[in-house]
């Protein structure tokens, strides 16, 4: 049985302690689960309940720095209980630039190296590098580039944070939030209304939630304005309020505002004839989930939501027209800041078949895709494939291979035999220069990461990943491995295509291969300085001819960029980026000797023979790479020891 250690500023209530319930109770995790002793929350401070005992969990409240600030609290005593439960994996409720993510990095890299680490995202901003929306925007990118670096592995909750975050160099997997349906259930309205002391009658829309102006009420209360029977419940506290009920009794509108315990707000909820989200997206801000959208929804509420973030995502409604709404299954959504959309939308709630209606869908679309029960056996599945997995650090966020050479050509030589595949693999190598080069600029750095393989191709790379924990890490250069290649192709019965480099140097360059590897058939070679009209044109070419082996010899990220143009266009090739390969193999430029590559040194005679063009790459860029490698050391599980 694997060990989960979970580690959660929000479970000091026991409904949010549900999802570690389930997944100890599935009985194929042990679980131990962090939480603090009490929890700073805006209305008050909640204390932990460490009461909940069963088979398989055992609960643990640890006091904390930075109490009720979620992106820099810090636990106490943290690493203590890593070394003592030793886990496979560890599942912390923080994003990769919090506080809390790097103290749990540090102490799985001191008393459990290999154990996985998942963190989660929600976001949904693709803030410029190095503009997190905090103080110290700079310390926490550099603690979000640590996590990516060290193999934290991202559960996201919105598509947004796949995207942005896979663009970033972390793996994603993911995921949705779950409500407690025994806390959130439908109930009586009249009951619900008395006991909060509000009239029985009228239409009650709502909202829950912090009170500030880019939620939206100002435009909802502009919306009921003037429709019959009509109030508002604000449930919650912020520096809207006074103003939104200013606003209100301004326009007539009858308006409640409450503050209430996180214990009340089902029955808030069950009191309303309709919970209202209507978001206003920011430059750095937008709904990230809308939480109480389906807690409303588990309730038997129907919902109204903008389509800010991800709010479209969990109603499941399609793009809302211009003055109007959209149905979704379970509530309706209006365009961001379109009071007619609005109106319209709550005119149509007030129709009791309809708002039955989606009350009845919305509570089963909570009970089947957002309670813990039915996320419970997905996360389980991802936190044992992690488990099982161990943590495994990524180069910039690259997962470069680490692996021998006789480990690459059976893996060569399986791809080689997938004639069926949809679309091409890709093959890329990564240097110092390169790595320089991706650290610089994230589009290229986004393109190596969709890479099928990246080959550590430079002494530099190899002593990187040796300093991160991966001990077989050798030097892979791709004028090393075409032989293996070619050889991988003629076995496989497969031909080869070269298209890079100046006129005449592919085809010398295939033809040397042809004398080097006995019955292997070359397609033919195109030289690097095609048009785009060319480029067409020998698209198509390779098409008829079907090469099992593309070799594109261009710079970078020249050779990267075509590649994966191409790839969809090629099922079943292998496209591999050689850089200046062929004007080694075509003998038009003679490689360092073989002790100065053994030691590292190639880029030393590689200088000595273009000293002008390379002399930056290789003084200034080797010492920022060396910079780059001491990082990833520090993010690592640890220098490897021995010899690989």
């Amino acid at each position: 049985m694997k060990r989960l250690l979970a580690v959660d500023f929000n479970a000091c209530r026991r409904p949010q302690q549900e999802p570690y319930r389930l997944l100890a109770q599935r009985g194929r995790l042990t679980v131990r689960l962090l939480m603090p002793s009490a929890w700073q929350e805006p209305f008050g401070v909640v204390a932990a309940d460490a009461g909940l005992q069963q088979p398989g969990l055992e609960l643990r409240a640890l006091p904390t720095l930075f109490n009720g600030r979620y992106h820099r609290v810090l636990f106490r005593g943290l690493a203590r209980e890593v070394r003592r439960f030793q886990p496979d994996v560890m599942w912390v409720a923080a994003e990769p630039e919090n506080f809390l993510a790097w103290q749990c990095l540090r102490a799985l890299r001191a008393a459990a190296p290999r154990s996985a680490l998942a963190l989660v995202s929600w976001r949904n901003i693709d803030y410029p590098r190095g503009a997190l929306p905090y103080k110290g925007a700079a310390l926490h990118q550099a603690l979000e580039d640590r996590a990516r670096d060290a193999g934290a592995v991202l559960l996201c909750y919105n598509r947004d944070a796949e995207r942005i975050m896979g663009a970033r160099g972390f793996r994603c997997l993911p995921t949705r939030m779950g409500v407690n349906l025994e806390v959130f259930s439908p109930g009586p309205r009249a009951a619900a209304r008395r006991a909060l002391g509000l009239p029985a009658d009228g239409f009650v829309a709502g909202f829950i939630g912090r009170c500030l102006p880019e939620k939206g009420v100002g435009g909802l209360i502009e919306a009921l304005q003037g429709l019959p029977g009509a109030r508002l419940l604000i449930v919650g506290d912020g520096p809207a309020r006074q103003g939104w009920l200013r606003q209100a009794a301004e326009a007539g509108l009858p308006a409640v505002a409450l503050t209430l315990k996180h214990e009340q707000v089902p029955q808030a909820l069950r009191a309303m004839d309709a919970l209202c989200l209507p978001s206003l997206g920011t430059p750095a801000w937008k709904e990230q989930f809308g939480r109480v959208l389906v807690e409303a929804m588990a309730c038997g509420i129907p919902v109204l939501g903008s389509d800010s973030g991800a709010i479209p995502q969990v109603i499941g409604a399609g793009a809302a027209p211009a003055g109007g709404f959209a149905r979704g299954r379970g509530g309706l959504v209006a365009r961001e800041g379109d009071v007619a959309g609005l109106r319209q939308a709550l005119r149509a709630l007030r129709a009791p078949a309809l708002a039955r209606a989606l009350g009845r869908q919305g509570l089963a679309r909570a009970r089947t895709q957002y309670t813990w029960a039915a996320v419970a056996p997905q996360l389980e599945q991802q936190l044992l494939g992690l488990a099982a997995e161990g943590r495994r650090p990524r180069f910039l966020g690259l997962d470069v291979f680490g692996g021998d050479r006789g480990a690459l050509a059976q893996r060569l030589d399986g791809w080689l035999r997938e004639r069926g595949r949809a679309q091409a693999r890709t093959l890329f190598y990564l240097n110092a220069h390169l790595a320089n080069l991706a650290r610089r600029h994230a589009g290229f750095r986004a393109q190596l990461g969709q890479a099928d393989l990246i080959l550590p191709d430079g002494q530099g790379v190899v002593l990187a990943l040796r300093g991160m924990g991966l001990p077989a890490a050798q030097r892979l250069a791709l004028g090393d491995v075409l032989p293996d290649l070619a050889a991988g192709a003629a076995r496989a019965r497969r031909s080869v295509f070269l298209w890079g480099a100046e006129a005449g140097v592919a085809a010398e360059a295939g033809q040397a291969l042809r004398r080097a590897v006995p019955g292997l058939r070359v397609a033919g070679a195109e030289h690097g300085f095609l048009d785009a009209a060319g480029e067409v044109r020998l698209l198509a070419r390779l098409q008829r001819l079907k090469p099992g082996l593309l070799l594109l010899g261009m710079g970078s990220p020249k050779q990267e960029a075509l590649a994966l143009r191409l790839a969809p266009a090629l099922p079943g090739t292998v496209i591999a980026a050689c850089g200046n390969a062929f004007t080694f193999i075509a003998g038009r430029q003679r490689r360092a000797p073989r002790w100065m590559a053994s030691a590292g040194l190639e880029w030393l005679w590689r200088l000595a023979l273009e000293p002008r063009r390379l002399a930056g790459r290789y003084l200034w860029g080797n010492l920022a790479f060396a910079c780059l490698a001491l990082r990833a050391r520090s993010a690592g599980l640890g220098a490897a020891k021995g010899k690989p």
